[in-house]
Formats: structure tokens, C-alpha cells, sequence
């Protein structure tokens, strides 16, 4: 059996006036609209009218478009003249002595300040898999995505390298599939409330592809289990083999993981339980068929973690009215690779149901994106040793905070022979803020657990990030 996403509708069996969210985001001119129920035959008057969030100055609107009962209605907002910032909307019917308010939609982000957007150089010449890159921040209503386009030099016709939806703002091109030249870049960046901004170019980078190239590719900042390792190679005589190596960072001690022959690109996979758990940098070498050798920049610094107790799955349960909203009765669950110490989670804990307090907070308050809502739990306004999840999702409204009360229970589950750990969380009552946005896009929540939580011998946890798993949905 298939079920859909509930669809929310107005029953009113008395007058009521319902004023339309616009969007979390606004720009330019926007048409508000809204409708009256239950309002008989009559002709209304209806205004809508704005105010700084938390405010009560209202500012009317011109004059919007009459309605009767069950009809909408509309008028225009130009926010081109107003401050950058959040607003509160609310609409306003009136016929003779009848008269009625609409709740207010608060917390709508004006943003007429396009992005900035700096391309950054990559380099003079360039041959193989290279690494295009830009910055861009808005503080207002945050980055939504950056684009990166070239064009051979001395024309405008701009192509599409890749598209970042998160920051940093970089991706790995391929620029074999580009005929040798000279190119430019630049960066796109679109906010979240549509504005635009063009970086300047950075000009006349000659792409090389007659001379040998090789790349060592990012296997990640934690290396756990068996691990693919990716390189990258051409070379103007052919290639012999691409040797991909290993060393403790900063020593220089270069110990081979893995040859490959074959065609680019170049991938093995690697046990990293053969080596110690510590930091190790990674490089490519290339050796050409007419014996010549290349060797690639460095990939510096990866952690090899194979610590038995780390986080295993983080997943959120829909227990209110609406999906994809964060509510009361929504619980979020933490599981384990091991058993975990309550006590080493915050000193009171025994696993039985311990009152807690789930914080929720604006990706832009931590200095990361919209979509970087982050989720922590406090005992007493001191975060537990949990650590975080990253929502991946714009659940909370612009620079704001939202805490739950909430219960936490430790229980044991078995997976294969090993006993884990499952920490609950169960969302009771709203303490404090409250502005949410329900999100409509499915994501994956990433869990960030903290090395403070042990095991029963008080081995730390490893901190490694551990991803959803299952399908892709939109969580609570």
C-alpha cells in the first residue's frame, strides 16, 4: 500500500480570513494572497499589512482586491525599498461592521542584496582532474548554490563546470574533456532568495593535456573499513601503472597501497584496518610506458578510524500531524556500533527516561548554510556528550533557535552477534522559539557523535560522522 504526504485544506465554519505564506524567502515584488471562509454573501474590503518581526508597527499595504466568502484575494509588496531583514505579514477583511484579522505569517526574509561571489584561480595551467573552486556568503537570506562555467578566452559563451549546492564551493573537472587552450572561469551565485551575483573572471588559464598529468582523489576526512581510493592520470607515452601511496602526515615514509594498469580513472580498494588508527597523507604516482614518473599534490591529513564504538545510523520518526516539520511527539534515534556508558553521556543518565532539552538551530547562526539546521540536546543548558546532527534541511526560519522539551532512554539492540546502544529522543512540549518551516525535500541527516560518550572500559567513541542510511526521505 502506497500513502501519500498529507494535504492540508481550511474547514471554518465561522468568518475567518487565512493570509497565504509567500516563502521564507522574498525579493522584488511579491504577490500576497489569502481568502475568506465563512463570511456569507457580503462584499469585503481586504488589506494586508507588514511589520518588522517582533514588532507592532503595521504598515498597510495599497489597497488589495475585493472578495466575498470562499474567494481569494490579492495584492502586491514591493520590498525593494525595505531593509534587509525578517518581516511579519497579516491580512485584514472588513465589510460595514464585519471585520476579521488573519493569523500572522511571521518571520518572512526580505533580501534584495545579491550574493558575493570570488572565483577562485585555479592555477595557471592546468591538465588532468583539477580542483575549481569559489567562496560566496549572503548574510541575509544565506547561499543557495554556486555555479562554476568556463569559456575559451576571448568569447561568452559560458558552460557549466558543476553545481554546488553546499559549502565549501568546490568540485573536482575533468579537463580532458576540454580541447587544449586557453579558458576563463567564474562563479555564479544565487541566493536563497533568487538574487544573482557574477563573479569576476579569472582569465587566460591554459588548459595542457599534451603533457602527463596525475591526481590523488579526496577518499574522505574519516577512513573507516575498507576504503576505495581514486586516481586520476594521462600521460603522453601511455601509462605503465599509477601507484597509490600512504604515509603518516608530515613524515614522508611513503608505503604503496595499491598498483593499478588499465585506463583512468584508477581505483582500489583498501583495507584501512591494516594500519594504525592516526592521520595519513595520500598521493598518486604515475609511471609512464617510456619510464618517466609524476608524482601528484598531496590529499594531506585523512583520519584512519577503525575505533570500535562510533556512531552506526541516526534516523527520525514522524510522530505529529505533519511530515517534514519538526514537532511535539517527533523523536529522533541514535544507535550505536557497541554498548555505550549512560553515565559517560551526561553523569545523571542510567538510560532510564531522563528529561533533556533538544536544541534546534539555524545553520546561519553556526556560520553554515540554510540547509545546515544543527541539532544538539542540553541537560541543565550544558550539551550532553551526543554530539550533533546536521538536518540537512532549512528546518528552523533565518538565524533562530528553536528547544523542545524532550525525553532521553537508552535501550540494547541486537545487529549480527554485537550488542548497540540506541539513544532516543522524544519531543514534548515547545520551550522556546518556534520558528519552524515544514521542508519538502528528502535528505539524509548526518550524525557527528562526541568523543565524551565511552563504553563500558571507557574507550571513547570514535567521532566520525555516520550518515543515515535507508531511503532518502524527509525526516520527522
Amino acid at each position: 500500500m502506497t500513502v501519500s504526504d498529507p494535504v492540508s485544506t481550511t474547514v471554518a465554519n465561522n468568518f475567518t480570513v487565512v493570509l497565504s505564506d509567500p516563502g521564507s524567502y522574498v525579493h522584488g515584488t511579491v504577490t500576497l494572497t489569502g481568502a475568506i471562509y465563512g463570511g456569507g454573501s457580503l462584499v469585503y474590503a481586504t488589506t494586508i499589512e507588514y511589520a518588522v518581526s517582533g514588532s507592532t508597527t503595521w504598515k498597510t499595504l495599497p489597497m488589495c482586491s475585493p472578495a466575498t466568502a470562499g474567494q481569494t484575494f490579492s495584492c502586491t509588496w514591493n520590498t525593494t525599498g525595505l531593509a534587509s531583514g525578517t518581516y511579519d505579514l497579516r491580512a485584514t477583511a472588513t465589510s460595514g461592521k464585519t471585520s476579521g484579522t488573519s493569523l500572522a505569517v511571521t518571520d518572512v526574509v526580505v533580501d534584495n542584496v545579491a550574493p558575493a561571489v570570488t572565483m577562485t584561480d585555479p592555477g595557471a595551467t592546468l591538465s588532468g582532474t583539477v580542483t575549481l573552486g569559489a567562496t560566496s556568503t549572503d548574510a541575509d537570506s544565506g547561499v543557495s548554490q554556486v555555479v562554476i562555467q568556463y569559456a575559451a578566452t576571448g568569447t561568452t559563451s559560458w558552460t557549466t563546470a558543476c553545481t554546488i549546492g553546499t559549502s565549501p564551493f568546490t568540485c573536482r573537472f575533468d579537463t580532458t574533456k576540454l580541447a587544449n587552450g586557453r579558458y576563463d572561469f567564474r562563479a555564479v551565485s544565487t541566493d536563497n532568495a533568487g538574487n544573482t551575483a557574477t563573479s569576476a573572471s579569472v582569465t587566460g588559464r591554459t588548459v595542457d593535456n599534451t603533457v602527463s598529468s596525475v591526481a590523488m582523489e579526496d577518499p574522505g576526512a574519516y577512513l573507516t573499513g575498507t576504503v576505495t581510493l581514486t586516481a586520476t592520470a594521462t600521460a603522453r607515452t601511455g601509462v605503465a601503472s599509477v601507484a597509490i601511496q600512504r604515509s603518516p602526515s608530515g613524515a614522508g615514509t611513503w608505503t604503496t597501497a595499491c598498483t593499478l594498469t588499465g585506463t583512468s580513472p584508477f581505483q582500489c580498494a583498501w583495507a584501512s584496518t591494516s594500519t594504525p588508527d592516526g592521520l595519513y597523507d595520500f598521493r598518486a604516482v604515475l609511471t609512464e610506458t617510456g619510464g618517466a614518473v609524476t608524482t601528484s599534490a598531496l590529499v594531506s591529513a585523512r583520519r584512519v578510524d577503525n575505533t570500535a564504538l562510533r556512531g552506526a545510523d541516526v534516523q527520525a520518526v514522524n510522530g505529529a500531524a505533519t511530515v517534514g516539520r519538526i514537532e511535539a511527539n517527533d523523536s529522533l534515534t541514535l544507535t550505536y556500533t557497541d554498548t555505550v556508558k549512560p553515565s559517560s553521556i551526561t553523569p545523571t543518565f542510567t538510560g532510564a527516561a531522563m528529561a533533556v532539552q533538544v536544541r534546534i538551530r539555524d545553520g546561519a547562526v553556526l556560520g553554515l548554510t540554510s540547509k545546515d539546521d544543527t541539532l544538539d540536546v542540553l541537560v541543565g543548558g550544558t550539551v550532553v556528550n551526543l554530539g550533533s546532527v546536521n538536518l540537512k534541511e532549512d528546518f528552523v526560519k533565518t538565524n533562530k533557535t528553536t528547544i523542545y522539551n524532550a525525553t532521553m532512554t537508552a535501550s540494547s539492540t541486537v545487529v549480527g552477534s554485537a550488542n548497540r546502544t540506541v539513544i532516543t529522543l522524544k519531543l514534548g512540549t515547545l520551550s522556546s522559539g518556534g520558528a519552524l518551516r515544514t521542508v519538502a525535500t528528502a535528505q539524509n541527516m548526518v550524525w557527528t557523535p562526541s568523543t565524551g560518550a565511552t563504553d563500558a572500559f571507557g574507550t571513547a567513541s570514535s567521532g566520525a560522522p555516520a550518515t543515515e542510511t535507508g531511503t532518502v526521505d524527509k525526516d520527522f
